[in-house]
């Protein structure tokens, strides 16, 4: 690095330059009154490629660039080159001396007053980058090619712990960690030759190291910036410690809401399948008592025996079902390709009474292949055409309709479709949950557990299921799966 003066040696051999003392008096003048200087015309003679000096003319501007604290940063030096001007008219002079005087000075004040106006458009336009700069959320650093930082903003200072003056002039691999600043210059060259804005390290742990050593992840996303003195790389650096802790706590939670709920499945499984033996004997006695007894027992005792009878068998259903839903997520099968329309027909044969007694009528035809679990998918067409039966019109034979087709490259779309005596749609999301009833068991039996076995196996397939009904006119059940071709994943 050099400084202004030795990149720019004055001609040793032109005795009437003076640019430098001059150029040192008004940076002088701009460090005493912090205000904008505008030098009168200079000869100052540069070295051409030949390193031979050339008479060269400057109209130099010295202004101030101040942070928000009001502290000067630097010094910007503005340079216009007249020498064709000033040459020009010097020839001019020569053969009419006087007239031209004027004119000179004329034209000297005209490109100052120019001057004048573009070095107090450039302060303005300073300015206002650095309140933009100062308002930014994040850590903004700029640094130039070689990787020296030229700018930083307050929340650098902030998040990095250092003072303004500690970063500038410092290369970047300042803020980085050891085990990554080694190999950051490869990485800077890497940018400079293809400077597009992008997000830095893409699906990697990036870190920022402080002042104070500690290091904490960050986000970084960087910029280039074409300046006529080459480009600049403006980094916009956030600290994410408090939303990787957050995903941290998400995680952990997650995790533990897994193990709870598989703790909670094998529980309800083992309690169920322990209460099952119990429950079969209490029921098996208290059958045989009250055939053994009914002779000698009257009207009350014969009806609490009925109670017993009539709740024993209603919890070994309960229980029943309490180990379906449970082995919905613990011993379900592997998932193939699934002909629904084979599942309905053998559906149809298992339900071949009831479906008798009521005389209902089952409609289906060309349903698609899925890929899923036969077993559940069973289950799931057999809760849902059973439903269908159960809650018909009393006056009306059941009318089922089971539909479906393809949504896109992914899913199937399926219909349960039954003229019975539909819900207000205010329940639609309740009656999915376990032990939720909108009837008495009096008017119709069940536990309240088949919908929320036919929700968890369409989860558990990836799909979702929900409902549109009616009072009074019949309920449309509607579920996704995943298509037969998933079995070729």
């Amino acid at each position: 690095n050099h400084n202004v003066f030795e990149a720019f040696p004055e001609n040793p051999e032109d005795k009437s330059s003076f640019g430098s003392v001059n150029l040192k008096h008004s940076i002088e003048y701009v460090l005493r009154n912090k205000e904008i200087h505008y030098m009168a015309v200079q000869r100052y003679d540069i070295r051409d490629a030949n390193y031979q000096y050339q008479e060269k003319y400057w109209s130099p501007v010295n202004a101030p660039i101040f942070d928000e604290q009001g502290r000067l940063l630097y010094i910007m030096h503005r340079v216009e080159d007249v020498s064709d001007f000033v040459i020009l008219n010097k020839k001019e002079a020569e053969q009419s001396p006087g007239e031209l005087n004027d004119k000179v000075i004329q034209e000297v004040y005209l490109r100052s007053q120019e001057i004048k106006e573009q070095a107090l458009k450039i302060e303005k336009s300073e300015s206002k980058f650095r309140a933009l700069l100062e308002a930014a959320p994040d850590a903004m650093v700029i640094a130039a090619e070689d990787g020296c930082i030229v700018i930083v903003n307050s929340q650098t200072e902030k998040i990095f712990g250092y003072k303004r003056d500690e970063l500038l002039g410092r290369k970047v691999e300042i803020l980085i960690p050891a085990r990554f600043a080694s190999r950051h210059p490869e990485h800077r060259s890497s940018f400079a030759s293809n400077p597009l804005p992008r997000a830095m390290g893409t699906g990697l742990e990036l870190f920022g190291l402080r002042k104070d050593g500690t290091e904490f992840p960050v986000e970084i996303s960087l910029s280039p910036l074409k300046t006529k003195s080459g480009t600049i790389i403006l980094s916009a650096i956030r600290d994410v410690s408090q939303r990787k802790q957050a995903e941290l706590q998400e995680q952990k939670l997650k995790e533990e809401l897994s193990r709870s709920n598989a703790e909670l499945q094998q529980f309800a499984y083992v309690a169920a399948h322990d209460l099952r033996e119990p429950l079969r004997t209490i029921a098996s006695y208290t059958a045989l008592l009250e055939e053994q007894l009914r002779d000698r027992l009257d009207e009350d005792a014969q009806e609490n025996l009925d109670f017993i009878l009539k709740a024993a068998r209603r919890m070994q259903s309960l229980i029943d079902d309490l180990l379906s839903f449970s082995r919905v997520g613990t011993q379900g099968k592997a998932f193939q390709s699934v002909s629904i329309e084979d599942i309905v027909s053998k559906t149809e044969t298992i339900l071949r009474v009831p479906l008798c007694e009521s005389g209902a009528r089952l409609i289906y035809d060309d349903l698609p292949l899925i890929f899923a679990d036969p077993t559940q998918m069973e289950q799931l067409f057999s809760n849902l055409i059973s439903n269908a039966v159960k809650f018909r019109k009393p006056d009306l034979c059941p009318e089922i309709k089971i539909k479906g087709h393809a949504i896109n490259d992914e899913f199937c779309l399926f219909e349960v479709v039954d003229n019975g005596i539909g819900f207000d749609m205010q329940y639609a999301d309740r009656i999915f949950q376990m032990f939720q009833r909108l009837h008495s068991m009096d008017e119709y039996s069940g536990t309240g557990i088949g919908l929320a076995i036919c929700k968890r196996i369409v989860e558990r397939h990836g799909g979702r299921i929900w409902v549109e009904s009616e009072l009074g006119n019949g309920s449309s059940f509607k579920f996704t799966l995943l298509r037969g071709e998933k079995a070729d994943l």
